[in-house]
């Protein structure tokens, strides 16, 4: 479809631009990104009914095999398999963070970022987008686990300079 391969590309330059000229750090377009390109895809996650029952529900765990969230009775019924990895915890802010990205319009989605108030909320959504993108992939792509493990190492190295910086300071106070 041509509306969509123009949304795709409107969302790779809207990306560019908030890392380049807005400098949103990447950890923060990245699920911007991939929410929003599973979105326009026709992946969307489902947030306001039950993915077993369909009944209306504001549940924070949701089921990555089925796409969407589960209501408390039917987390009743599954019951030790809500700890496993098919199911995550959406804190109550991501979750209306991924329900307001799905609708909102590509050119207002990075002021969503405002909404994520904490770090666990930000690490929270992150994580979930990561979770759902392996999910619908039914496997992690060979480029996310490279960027993941490139990120480490970026900050890997952040720290040791700040640690060494801290070291050297610590020495000429010594002296």
């Amino acid at each position: 479809n041509d509306n969509s391969s123009s949304d795709i590309l409107r969302l790779f330059l809207n990306c560019l631009y908030a890392l380049s000229e807005l400098n949103i750090p990447s950890e923060t377009v990245k699920p911007f990104f991939e929410l929003k390109l599973l979105s326009i895809c026709g992946f969307s996650p489902n947030l306001t009914e039950c993915s077993s029952c369909g009944v209306k529900t504001q549940s924070l765990i949701f089921d990555y095999f089925s796409s969407g969230v589960v209501c408390e009775k039917c987390q009743g019924a599954m019951g030790g398999m809500i700890k496993s990895r098919r199911f995550y915890k959406l804190t109550k802010i991501s979750h209306l963070a991924v329900g307001r990205l799905i609708k909102c319009d590509m050119k207002k989605m990075f002021s969503l970022k405002k909404a994520l108030l904490s770090e666990e909320d930000e690490y929270n959504f992150r994580n979930f987008a990561e979770g759902f993108i392996c999910n619908i992939f039914q496997y992690e792509p060979k480029t996310l686990s490279f960027y993941n493990q490139l990120t480490r190492s970026i900050k890997n190295e952040e720290l040791r300079k700040k640690q060494k910086n801290t070291w050297q300071i610590s020495k000429s106070v010594i002296q």
